[in-house]
Formats: C-alpha cells, sequence, structure tokens
C-alpha cells in the first residue's frame, strides 16, 4: 500500500455497515412473539414465529473466499442464527428488557447505530467522481508523499481445471518473448487468458497495470509465495494451488521508495479525495446542525 492510512474517522463507514448488519440480524430475532409472523414454506431454520430464509443464508455466504467449505459455512451460519434466536427468547421470558442496566445499554446501542446510519448517509450524499485534472493537480502537488511503502508488479496470471491447458498457455506465453518483445506477449496473453483462464476479466485486469505486490494474492497464498520467488521475464513452472494449475509470469516490479507515476496511483489519488470530500460534508453538517440548535436554544455547552 502507498505511504498513509487513513484516520480512524475514515472508518465510520465500515463501523456502520457492520453495525446495522448486526442490527439487522438483532431486528429479525426481536420480531419472535411480536404478533403473527407470515408464513414461510421456504425457511431453512425457525424458532418459534421467527424464520430464517435462504436469501438470508445466501447473502451470509456472499463473501466466502474462493475454495471454502461453503456446506460447512452454511450449517454455522444456520447454528449461530438459532442460537442466538434461542437466547433472545430466554432473555425475553426472563424479563430482561424491562432491566435498567439492560435499558440504558439497549438505548445507547440504538443511538449509536442511528449515528452511524447518518454519517453513512452523509458519505453516500456525498459525491464521488472527480476529473483527471483534479486528480492529476493532487497528484503534483503530493507526488513526494505518494512513494510506494512496498513493492509494485505487474504480471500475467490465470488458472485453470487442467494441468494440460496450464502446460500450453505457459508454453506459448514463453515463445511470445520477454520484456522486450511486450506487445506480442500481450496479444499472446488476450488469447490465453480467452481460451484457458477460469476467470477471463481478472486474468485481463492484473496485466493491464502495476498492483501492490503483498495483497496481490493475499487470498491465494500459494499463488504469493511463488510470484515472490519470480525474476521478471520467464513465467514460472505451473503449478498447483488450490485445486487449479496456475500459470504466472512476473511482467515487472517496481522496489519500495519509488516514486510512482500517476497511472499506478489514480485508484488511491480517488481514495484519498474521497476521504478528504467526506470530511468536509461531515464537518459541515455537525456545524449545520450547531448553528440551527444554538439559534432555537436546543444546545447547551458549559464550560466551552
Amino acid at each position: 500500500m502507498l505511504g498513509s492510512r487513513f484516520p480512524p474517522f475514515a472508518q465510520h463507514r465500515g463501523a456502520s455497515v457492520r453495525l446495522l448488519a448486526l442490527l439487522a440480524v438483532t431486528a429479525a430475532v426481536a420480531g419472535m412473539g411480536c404478533g403473527d409472523a407470515p408464513e414461510a414454506p421456504d425457511h431453512v431454520a425457525r424458532v418459534g414465529e421467527q424464520h430464517l430464509r435462504p436469501a438470508e443464508v445466501r447473502a451470509a455466504l456472499a463473501s466466502l473466499p474462493d475454495g471454502a467449505d461453503s456446506a460447512a459455512a452454511r450449517r454455522q451460519v444456520i447454528r449461530q442464527w438459532t442460537t442466538e434466536a434461542l437466547l433472545y427468547r430466554e432473555a425475553q421470558r426472563r424479563g430482561l428488557a424491562d432491566d435498567s442496566a439492560v435499558s440504558a445499554r439497549l438505548e445507547a446501542s440504538r443511538r449509536s447505530v442511528l449515528v452511524n446510519a447518518l454519517v453513512g448517509r452523509l458519505y453516500d450524499e456525498a459525491a464521488d467522481t472527480f476529473s483527471t485534472e483534479a486528480m492529476r493537480t493532487y497528484y503534483q502537488r503530493h507526488r513526494q508523499a505518494l512513494r510506494l511503502t512496498e513493492p509494485y508488479v505487474r504480471v500475467r496470471h490465470l488458472s485453470t481445471a487442467a494441468a494440460a491447458d496450464a502446460e500450453t498457455a505457459r508454453r506459448r506465453l514463453r515463445r511470445a518473448g520477454g520484456q522486450q518483445q511486450q506487445d506480442t506477449a500481450d496479444t499472446t496473453w488476450a488469447a490465453l487468458t480467452r481460451r484457458y483462464a477460469a476467470d477471463t476479466s481478472r486474468a485481463r485486469r492484473l496485466a493491464e497495470r502495476l498492483r501492490a505486490e503483498p495483497s496481490l494474492f493475499a487470498d491465494q497464498p500459494g499463488v504469493g509465495e511463488q510470484l515472490a520467488a519470480l525474476d521478471p521475464g520467464e513465467p514460472a513452472p505451473v503449478f498447483r494451488a488450490g485445486g487449479r494449475f496456475h500459470v504466472l509470469q512476473l511482467v515487472e516490479r517496481v522496489p519500495a521508495g519509488t516514486v510512482p507515476e500517476f497511472a499506478w496511483v489514480k485508484d488511491e489519488i480517488r481514495r484519498r479525495l474521497l476521504l478528504r470530500r467526506r470530511k468536509q460534508t461531515y464537518a459541515r453538517q455537525v456545524e449545520r446542525l450547531r448553528s440551527q440548535a444554538r439559534a432555537s436554544g436546543a444546545l447547551e455547552e458549559r464550560g466551552q
């Protein structure tokens, strides 16, 4: 990654999403025993009148990495849901919602969720597009601060289910030439990805530009280990990882400390500009609310 990290303020959005997700689960469970629920013949689990539906399970499994045991994860989701639902029913039976300490904590949680939801909404309302001119201006002013803090690489990588296909793709890529014949190699690579890659669009995207090496194959550690041992040019021998056969070539490696070209860091610049815009939007909205509350007499800040 690049030199800077977003400050804690920037994590509001992620926290908001997590809190809202938890709220959604809690609200679903909270519906038990509060009146008649509609019939749900397609449910995968039930506790009392509350049903867990297939679409909710699919949503919970959507972020699973490739190769994960989806059947085991599905069982875990269902088990966790029923456990929480049963515990919630027992808490209701014991009247814990009427306990003053519990009630205060519930209200604090509700307030926190609503505040984070509002911040998320404010962020959504901030425009997230920037002109190329604005991005280039930022780049020119901050080039030195954008120095790479880790190596960046451009790679050609595809995976396929058949070892013979991987060997054929590697052989053709090797014949296409090294760094002195990039145009030929790029043309060959486009054809190879179209014919052999399990994920054609990803294989093409990886070859288009430089990317941070440590995070490039974070979800495929076997591929990352092979990449770390490569020098630019020669494709690695075909290897197997994650149940597939892989073709991997390091095209270029740029060391940490290098001042990047604009094209390498466009996404990072866009993130920084968006963060700045969101912080400005947040500050303006908070000041507006303060001014309105002072004018109406709703705000008191003693000792300020």
